[in-house]
């Protein structure tokens, strides 16, 4: 199956933008349309003045995330939309635990009472309240333990939103995909990139990125082991590695096409479509945050790890401290573990 953008009628991937597919990630023209222009347009306009908010793309739904949760979920039905009521409402369950039960229930006393969006205005009283929801948020997340997924949307925001964002080699497509007992943390696609603009698109490739954060994350149930087998399991299935490629490319088209994403090249348009990562190895990377690097518990669960056979395993290495992401501060699991047991 050919990846090519400018090949998706062939592909059958096409069909994804006219109508809903279940499964299937990606948004109608329709539901695109009301985001840039139409009745979304408030919602899409909040989200991009604040670096603090993502918006990712699920099955013609999209998701708003604030420092790692749900901050608000829209999902088109028929010919409107509408906020799914279970996601704001889960911040007030289990809220009698904590000491702030009154401040829950005079922020919530403030939000649009309207859950669907059938005019531009309902939209705007929804992207209003973004402040008062990430209040709600913050109260609960203040008592409970996230990081691992506040620090998935900083490598987010550092290779998508900001102005350097153009000069990392990695743009995210998208977080928390889902197959089988698979659930990689966030999609990238890897366009390596000069000081000026980004290179050749026909290097492109899709990359898969498993965020670890503390040691409790590397040999509990969900340890580097589990998800490397998991991954294997995947890449067995070369009909739906094929599939997946093609749409992550739609999510990441449709991303540049909404403003999500930033470049600084006026022509990403016209490369987009030059993109083909059919014959291209998956990167499955690593992203061991905050370890002592002289563990004993690292090196153990590294040595438990062998190579991948359909896919590259790298490390992301720190570029300056930051989390922007570089192809070459990517170790193989050979230069990783020499690194690890040479300290």
């Amino acid at each position: 199956m050919g990846l090519e953008l400018d090949n998706l009628e062939e592909s059958g991937m096409a069909n994804l933008r006219k109508k809903k597919m279940k499964g299937k990630r990606v948004l109608s023209d329709e539901f695109m349309k009301d985001l840039k222009d139409g009745i979304l347009s408030p919602i899409l306009e909040a989200v991009k003045k604040n670096n603090n908010l993502i918006l990712e793309i699920r099955d013609n739904e999209i998701s708003i995330y604030y420092r790692g949760g749900v901050l608000l979920n829209i999902e088109q039905d028929k010919n409107s939309y509408f906020i799914k009521e279970d996601t704001i409402l889960g911040y007030m369950k289990g809220t009698s635990k904590f000491d702030d039960v009154s401040i829950q229930q005079k922020l919530f006393s403030h939000l649009p009472k309207r859950y669907s969006i059938i005019a531009k205005k309902d939209a705007k009283s929804w992207a209003d309240s973004f402040y008062i929801i990430m209040s709600i948020m913050d109260n609960k997340l203040a008592k409970m333990n996230k990081l691992e997924r506040e620090f998935q949307q900083i490598v987010v925001c550092e290779n998508n939103m900001l102005k350097t964002s153009n000069d990392t080699d990695y743009y995210i497509i998208d977080s928390e995909y889902r197959y089988k007992k698979m659930r990689p943390d966030l999609i990238a696609l890897r366009w390596d990139s000069t000081t000026s603009e980004k290179i050749n698109p026909k290097n492109c490739r899709i990359a898969i990125i498993e965020m670890k954060y503390g040691y409790g994350s590397i040999n509990n149930d969900s340890g580097l082991l589990d998800h490397v087998d998991d991954m294997k399991d995947f890449l067995s299935n070369k009909q739906k590695v094929a599939e997946f490629k093609n749409e992550m490319l739609c999510i990441f088209r449709q991303k540049i096409e909404l403003g999500l994403i930033h470049t600084n090249d006026k022509n990403i348009t016209n490369k987009i479509k030059k993109i083909n990562v059919d014959d291209k190895k998956i990167e499955y990377i690593l992203l061991l945050a905050n370890y002592k690097q002289k563990s004993n518990e690292l090196k153990n669960a590294i040595g438990k790890i062998s190579e991948i056979e359909n896919a590259e395993l790298k490390f992301a290495e720190a570029s300056f401290m930051g989390y922007g992401l570089y192809s070459n501060s990517m170790l193989t699991l050979e230069q990783f573990k020499k690194k690890i047991h040479a300290l």
